[in-house]
């Protein structure tokens, strides 16, 4: 009885122990499960973090790159922009045997000094043009004349596939001969000039158009301001088709009008068109013909109508030597009297020749201009006006920044109309180039 008891109790144990083994085993089981949950839970937290972490890290090493890359492009476009950049600097001293241009003459020394600034930059997208000069002229005789002449220009064109966008500036500031206004006195008039232009220009293969609109602003001194002081707003649109590979025509139209600060009497509009050819036929030669019409309607005065032939060829004699020619016939006309009709005719012609490609070489130039213009309907004589200019200059170019020019120019006007006057002037020009 007693070992029964105990074997009992033995197998009881037994039993006892085996589900308690069994539960623990399921415990920890559950207990693992949860632990594993946990740590996977642990282990995609910190892979999301990364993963956000890394793109960020990317996105900013992205940037860094961007930014490092746009600094880059800046100093390679100002290195561009400086290794474009030039500075010239010309000196002349000027012996004029007619200062005025009257038919006394009145000689004098005149000392001109000329600083410019110039920027030519092309590129894929854009290209940059730009010009900033100031002239001093310094008289010897008459240093009550003295006086500083201005010019600044610029050339904008953004390119934006096909289509381009331009703007154009171009700021005079300039004493000029007071025979030029027909006035008989010893001051030279300065007037302020102002020409701006915008357009937009379209490529079509062989085609292209532009529609422009020019603003002029002129401006005297307040003696010579009545007449004189005017703006003009001109709106135009022209076209160029190039009909051969080297041969272009082209045609152009325009509506504008003026209107003057103070005399409205020479308020007025115009309109015109232009056609012409252009042609590049060998290598050495090259020319353009242009025909033009404009019709002037002014308010008070009588209207004027004028047409233009203009003629240009280009020639290289050699590689060395170019010929240029020019041919211009201008007829105009009044509707009020037959007395206005005036035919204008004018001839020119450049020769250039260096005596070596590359310095140290000496180079000539000769340019002459005969212009002629008549009223052959005036009632009491018919009236003729003759204007030659005439300039020699030989030079020689130490190196490719400097360079010695000796010139002679010569002019004059033979006229029925007005008072003979001729005029010679010598100079000595050097050019510093940097």
């Amino acid at each position: 009885m007693g070992r029964l008891f105990v074997i009992i109790l033995f197998l009881f144990l037994i039993f006892i122990n085996i589900c308690l083994a069994s539960e623990i085993e399921n415990y920890s089981l559950r207990e693992r499960i949860i632990i594993l949950t946990l740590n996977e839970l642990e282990m995609k937290k910190k892979e999301r973090i990364f993963n956000e972490a890394f793109i960020e890290a990317v996105m900013r090493l992205k940037e860094e790159q961007e930014a490092f890359a746009d600094i880059k492009k800046e100093d390679e476009l100002w290195q561009k922009i400086l290794q474009n950049l030039e500075y010239l600097v010309t000196h002349t001293i000027e012996y004029n045997d007619n200062l005025y241009c009257f038919r006394d003459k009145i000689s004098d020394i005149v000392n001109r000094i000329e600083p410019n600034v110039k920027l030519k930059f092309i590129d894929m997208m854009a290209t940059v043009d730009f010009e900033l000069g100031i002239r001093a002229n310094l008289y010897a005789r008459n240093s009550g004349n003295n006086n500083q002449d201005m010019h600044f220009n610029f050339n904008i064109e953004r390119k934006l596939g096909r289509y381009s966008i331009f703007f154009k500036n171009n700021f005079l500031r300039e004493n000029i001969s007071p025979s030029s206004l027909g006035i008989e006195q010893r001051k030279f008039p300065r007037y302020w000039e102002d020409i701006f232009n915008m357009g937009l220009r379209r490529k079509f293969n062989r085609l292209y158009w532009d529609f422009n609109y020019y603003f002029v602003f002129h401006n005297f001194e307040s003696e010579y301001s009545y007449e004189r002081d005017y703006t003009i707003h001109q709106f135009g649109a022209s076209s160029n088709f190039l009909i051969a590979p080297k041969t272009e025509i082209f045609t152009g139209i325009w509506y504008g009008f003026v209107k003057h600060k103070y005399d409205s009497a020479g308020d007025s509009n115009f309109k015109g068109f232009n056609f012409g050819l252009k042609g590049w036929y060998t290598p050495k030669l090259s020319g353009s013909i242009e025909i033009g019409y404009n019709y002037q309607d002014y308010e008070t005065a009588p209207d004027f109508k004028s047409v233009v032939t203009d003629t240009n060829i280009h020639y290289g004699l050699s590689e060395l030597t170019r010929l240029d020619f020019n041919l211009q016939r201008r007829t105009e006309e009044s509707n009020y009297s037959e007395e206005d009709y005036n035919i204008f005719n004018k001839f020119g012609t450049i020769l250039t020749h260096n005596f070596a490609l590359s310095p140290p070489y000496f180079f000539i130039q000769f340019g002459m201009a005969v212009s002629y213009l008549d009223f052959p309907k005036l009632i009491d004589n018919a009236g003729h006006e003759r204007f030659l200019d005439f300039n020699l200059s030989l030079g020689y170019k130490l190196r490719k920044w400097f360079e010695f020019v000796l010139g002679y120019i010569y002019k004059s006007r033979k006229s029925n109309l007005y008072y003979d006057y001729n005029n010679n002037i010598f100079t000595f020009t050097t050019k510093a180039l940097f």
